[in-house]
């Protein structure tokens, strides 16, 4: 018997038990005072007629409500199996109305490879009681607790699925990445993975260089990118690379209009071209240029509006940001501005063909700071780090500036950049030149040291095997590396490139006091060369030699006989396989 039987049946006992003064051996009648006779006219009724009267309408009333506790008990029944229903419905349902934010996306390509945010659900709970059947009563909050007209969700949250939502089908799909789209194109899941493997060489450094030869993986990125609702695309990658595991990006977009869309979040600064405009997966080189891979705003919260005007033509970026590069806090009241534009002044030229893909732009950023200094240590070979005090990045890429321990960003810095970007058939041509100025402290209190800096590079790059490309973004072979039917199928893509690109400090870095001038240099150059070979649209391989030249020699470990090494120059032979898709 159901529970809720079980109280309909002690409700009704209690109910007849306290409405027959008969049937109640604690409540024996009382005499009531005899009243004068009146004229006799007939014999009153005996004392069994009386109880046989009354025992006919307690029959009567015990029909009635045994006829009542059989209809409840019917509706309760028919209640318990709507909810049974409705239980294994939420939960389906759920996994389509929580992935309907998250897993039931529609197909619409956010801006870039550009997580799933979680929705709730209507009735997160038990179905039934783990007692069910054994005559246990339900506790409440263990089954149904519906409350105008929401389940309620874990721990006696209202569940965030809205009344109106119906269940979508969801289709699947692998064309970059692997997507999950609903039926109604509204809501969308996209996932990507970059994982980078390498060698890297230091031929000439010495046994006492803390520089090693090494196996690395220089980056493993899960991305979670996508929309709930046509209008609101979000973009979340989880990272392990130089640093910890950590969370790389994870912001939202409001794209209403292709002319205005506003992000909030965690983000790319926009920077500069080379910075903000290509990703870490589809770099030319392995790793980006000195003044980038060390001065750069690199990923920060904060918001900004961004979108394409002058019928595409141009592209734009507003932000607003804490300050701190690469940091998930800030520490001051004041936040960096940053205003970012490119533009293809010749693309809808008739005439100008060759140049229909020449940009061309400018970008500019200020802020005051105060907190720990990012990057402590300049290098040649690695992107900025969240864990850079780390002495195993020091293995990695040769370093040409430390900061002393006790140097802090202690107030204004500001950031200019303006570049060249070509992309012509097979050839493309990027060059960008950096400058600013920023001010250290050796702790708080003390006077502040300004230091300019300054940087440029020139980059070019050339498919032998005939690719194209408008903007630095999937390069896809026109024939794939493969074998079929034991023949060889196509090259690949293969590009040659060159690189060469320099760093400049003020000297106010060491007269006030910020680094050792025995030890460290103020000015880098370094020169890559190599090709990349792509056997798909998914699979690259780098390979690369760098080599690295200081102003002054630079730290190199201490050798045998206990004496400070220095170096002028480093060399770095780099093989790098990536998979992107």
């Amino acid at each position: 018997m159901s529970p809720a039987r079980a109280w309909l049946i002690m409700i009704w006992a209690l109910t007849v038990f306290w409405s027959c003064p008969v049937a109640r051996a604690d409540s024996p009648p009382t005499p009531s005072p005899t009243p004068p006779s009146p004229p006799a006219l007939a014999s009153p009724p005996s004392r069994e007629a009386l109880l046989e009267e009354r025992l006919l309408k307690m029959e009567e009333m015990n029909n009635r409500l045994m006829n009542q506790v059989e209809t409840l008990s019917t509706k309760v029944e028919q209640l318990s199996t709507k909810d049974g229903a409705a239980g294994t419905a939420s939960a389906e349902g759920e996994a389509g109305a929580g992935a309907g934010a998250g897993e039931r996306d529609g197909d619409k390509k956010p801006g870039g490879p550009q997580g799933t945010i979680g929705r709730g659900t209507s009735g997160d709970r038990e179905s039934s009681s783990p007692n069910e059947g054994q005559g246990t009563a339900v506790k409440e909050g263990d089954g149904p607790n519906v409350t105008g007209g929401r389940a309620r969700g874990a721990q006696g949250t209202v569940g965030r699925t809205r009344d109106e939502e119906k269940p979508r089908k969801i289709s699947t799909t692998l064309s970059n990445g692997l997507r999950w789209t609903s039926d109604d194109d509204e809501f969308q899941l996209v996932f990507h993975n970059l994982t980078q493997a390498e060698l890297r060489n230091f031929p000439g450094v010495g046994g006492h260089s803390p520089l090693k030869d090494t196996f690395f993986i220089p980056r493993q990125r899960w991305y979670f990118t996508g929309r709930a609702t046509k209008n609101v695309e979000f973009y979340t990658v989880i990272n392990r690379g130089y640093g910890s595991l950590d969370l790389l990006d994870a912001f939202i977009d409001l794209n209403y209009d292709p002319r205005i869309k506003f992000r909030v979040g965690r983000t790319k600064t926009p920077v500069s071209y080379e910075y903000y405009q290509i990703a870490e997966g589809d770099l030319i080189a392995p790793e980006r240029s000195l003044y980038s891979g060390n001065l750069s705003g690199n990923r920060q919260e904060g918001f900004m509006f961004l979108g394409q005007v002058l019928d595409k033509r141009a592209e734009y970026a507003l932000g607003v940001f804490n300050g701190p590069r690469r940091s998930f806090q800030d520490f001051n009241n004041d936040k960096d501005l940053y205003a970012f534009f490119n533009i293809r002044p010749f693309q809808k030229s008739e005439n100008l063909t060759a140049l229909k893909y020449f940009n061309v732009g400018g970008e500019f950023d200020f802020g005051n700071e105060n907190n720990p200094i990012q990057p402590s240590t300049f290098r040649t070979a690695n992107d900025q780090s969240s864990a850079n005090s780390n002495a195993a990045l020091d293995t990695l890429s040769p370093s040409f500036l430390k900061f002393n321990n006790n140097v802090v960003e202690n107030g204004s810095r500001d950031h200019y950049s303006a570049w060249v970007a070509w992309y012509y058939k097979s050839f493309n041509l990027l060059a960008q030149y950096d400058g600013g100025s920023q001010q250290y402290s050796t702790g708080t209190g003390t006077s502040k040291v300004f230091v300019p800096n300054d940087g440029f590079f020139v980059q070019a790059y050339y498919f032998l095997t005939g690719e194209q490309i408008t903007r630095r973004v999937d390069v896809k072979p026109l024939r794939n590396f493969a074998f079929k039917g034991g023949e060889l199928t196509g090259p690949g893509a293969v590009e040659v490139h060159s690189r060469i690109s320099t760093l400049d400090l003020g000297r106010n870095i060491y007269n006030g006091g910020l680094a050792d001038p025995n030890l460290w240099a103020n000015h880098a150059y370094a020169v890559d060369t190599g090709f990349n070979w792509y056997l798909n649209q998914y699979t690259k391989i780098y390979l690369d030699w760098q080599h690295a030249g200081f102003n002054t020699p630079v730290f190199n470990g201490v050798n045998s006989r206990g004496q400070t090494d220095l170096i002028r120059s480093t060399d770095l032979l780099w093989l790098r396989f990536q998979l992107f898709f």
